[in-house]
């Protein structure tokens, strides 16, 4: 791995804050990322930025007063359902499942629906 900054080679990981924008607003994260010895400039890997897409769009979320990822996983895993399963339950397509069990967030709409199919 080279430094897109100052080709550099060396890198260590880091905890880095990062405000990227979701949904039109900023929001502040601190994730994992690898960080040039040389030159400091942060640089993630796959599963580094995918940590950030989730943390971005859980922060939004709390901001918002929506599900977080992590609920919505733990009202399906309450039920001991699959993706799949809990997708028909709800009366929803499986992929919106799975985006919003990672890094997509819902509408409020959405969110309301879940909350009030798991009253």
């Amino acid at each position: 791995m080279k430094c897109l900054h100052c080709d550099g080679d060396e890198f260590e990981e880091k905890n880095c804050r990062f405000t990227p924008e979701v949904k039109g607003e900023e929001v502040e994260v601190v994730v994992p990322a690898m960080v040039c010895a040389k030159c400091h400039t942060p640089l993630m890997n796959d599963e580094q930025m995918n940590q950030l897409r989730k943390a971005a769009a859980d922060t939004y979320r709390k901001m918002h007063g929506l599900l977080t990822s992590e609920e919505i996983v733990n009202f399906r895993s309450l039920f001991g359902m699959s993706q799949a399963a809990f997708a028909n339950y709800l009366k929803i397509g499986e992929a919106s499942i799975k985006r919003w069990e990672t890094y997509f967030v819902q509408d409020v709409g959405q969110d309301d629906h879940i909350r009030s199919i798991m009253r």
